[in-house]
């Protein structure tokens, strides 16, 4: 359609909702008629695909309804995700009619703890009768009110009107030509205006200097590098555990519920039943002896956990990637705690990174052509048997970026393989969720793993932020049903010990 004719049918739209507006004003009149009825088509005017009548596979679809979220205790869904070539652009959440998102606190903060949780510039929330884009960059907190962040709204009379200031932010046209990208860049942090990876990094640099602190108080014989490996594994775990808890794989607040007196020793017990459901070597306490035999005080370790929850916490882990948490501990590698003279500590930079700068993050835009310019042309027209023999390694893996991005790309590779010749002659390798799309098994994803990625690094804790990070991609989608039947089907644990894949590359060189 011309510009002239998208702007006729958007007019009709409205004077349609506004003819019936007492209707949709009612307490019975919801969000999925209001969807089906007015913002899917309001979103198609905008030039999207909403239904996908392209066809696309799963990883491509412009535009996926209902992605899993979970806020606080309750399950939730922000209602549209629009993406480009399967990198998410912005979400929008919807209300009914009946409730005034204007003046609505509680709508607004979700839909910001969505966007920012996910890394996105801006998002949207509507009910038709109003239109409000929020700057997801800066940090949502409890008790915002509705219009902190806002940074446009336009009423359902206005849409016409403004039609092209509307366009130009949310069409598939400004997404898909770079404009939107272009329209929202900014390396600058400002005020509040802090992304995800640079607020959770300053977190967990100051969790690390608190348990640091506390060790060394507390257990005059530590060294350095165990210091550093105490610290680095216990806040690797525990994220690990907390990812899991918004990802439905463990119970909500698991973490939060440990005593308050003896906390650290509680903690160890929780790590200890994670072995046993996950085997996936974060948790390995017969090679980690160490963690078993320090003190640690209570109030650091229930400070730490504390401030992973609402409200002391912003974040959504169900809507983290594991690119996001990868560039987060990659910042966090350069630097390490050295003990003082004093019997104080301090972070420092580490020497290789001061020497010659050798710890350098690579951007995901970066990772991303990489991936699409070598990986996905070798496998392009494969089927899954052909794809399965690939073997990728990165000897200098760092947090696991480019390893990361590989491994998606097989998986999303082998998934369209098998949707496009016929899902269901293979049910033990895919299956169809509740929104009636097509997933990988937890066995499948698991082989490819196994079998296609690999890689070393000079420096140890940057395996581990590698074998952590692919392990939270493993578990994408899953959650304790799926794991659980995993593991009693197949008489092993669900996560694959990747300790025979990954190995510090000193190792590695000796070995050859």
């Amino acid at each position: 359609m011309t510009r002239d004719e998208t702007i006729e049918e958007l007019g009709q739209l409205v004077s349609e909702f506004q003819k019936n507006k007492t209707d949709y004003t009612r307490e019975d009149y919801n969000e999925t008629q209001l969807r089906s009825d007015y913002i899917d088509p309001f979103f198609r005017l905008m030039g999207w695909d909403v239904h996908n009548n392209q066809g696309l596979p799963q990883n491509l679809r412009e535009v996926i309804q209902e992605a899993k979220v979970k806020v606080q205790e309750k399950n939730k869904k922000p209602d549209y995700a629009f993406r480009v070539r399967g990198v998410r652009k912005y979400f929008v959440e919807t209300k009914k009619p009946s409730v005034d998102i204007l003046s609505h606190s509680k709508s607004s903060f979700q839909l910001r703890r969505y966007g920012w949780s996910a890394k996105l510039p801006i998002s949207v929330l509507t009910n038709f009768k109003n239109l409000v884009i929020y700057d997801c960059r800066v940090v949502p907190r409890e008790g915002d009110n509705p219009r902190v962040a806002r940074l446009h709204h336009y009423t359902d009379e206005e849409f016409c009107k403004n039609f092209d200031k509307i366009y130009d932010i949310l069409s598939r046209k400004s997404a898909f030509s770079g404009e939107f990208n272009r329209r929202y860049e900014t390396k600058d942090i400002k005020g509040d205006r802090i992304p995800i990876d640079a607020y959770f990094l300053g977190q967990i640099a100051s969790w690390r200097e608190m348990l640091a602190r506390e060790i060394i108080t507390k257990n005059k014989n530590i060294q350095k590098d165990e210091l550093n490996y105490l610290v680095h594994n216990f806040l690797n775990r525990l994220v690990f555990l907390r990812i899991c808890e918004d990802r439905e794989l463990e119970m909500y607040e698991s973490l939060l519920k440990i005593a308050k007196s003896n906390a650290y020793n509680e903690l160890l017990e929780l790590f200890k039943k994670a072995d046993e459901k996950y085997n996936s070597g974060l948790f390995n306490f017969a090679r980690d002896r160490l963690s078993m035999h320090i003190n640690v005080g209570d109030t650091v370790i229930i400070r730490v956990v504390q401030e992973l929850y609402y409200p002391r916490s912003p974040y959504l882990f169900s809507v983290v990637g594991s690119n996001v948490l990868g560039d987060i501990y990659e910042l966090f590698l350069k630097k390490e705690i050295v003990i003082t003279k004093k019997g104080d500590i301090r972070t420092v930079e580490k020497p290789e990174a001061a020497k010659n700068k050798s710890i350098v993050t690579t951007p995901s835009e970066i990772v991303d052509e990489i991936v699409e310019k070598t990986v996905a042309r070798k496998i392009e027209g494969k089927g899954v048997p052909d794809i399965k023999q690939l073997k990728i390694t990165d000897i200098c893996c760092g947090s696991g970026a480019f390893l990361l991005a590989a491994y998606q790309c097989l998986l999303d590779s082998v998934l369209n393989w098998y949707v496009k010749n016929g899902p269901e002659r293979f049910r033990d390798r895919v299956y169809k969720g509740e929104d009636d799309l097509w997933y990988l098994s937890l066995e499948e994803k698991r082989e490819i793993l196994l079998d296609c990625i690999f890689g070393a690094d000079i420096d140890e804790n940057a395996v581990e932020v590698t074998k952590f990070g692919l392990l939270t991609k493993l578990l994408e989608g899953e959650n304790e049903q799926t794991i659980l039947g995993y593991n009693n089907s197949h008489g092993n644990m669900a996560l694959p010990e990747l300790d025979l894949t990954f190995a510090n590359s000193k190792v590695k060189r000796t070995e050859m």
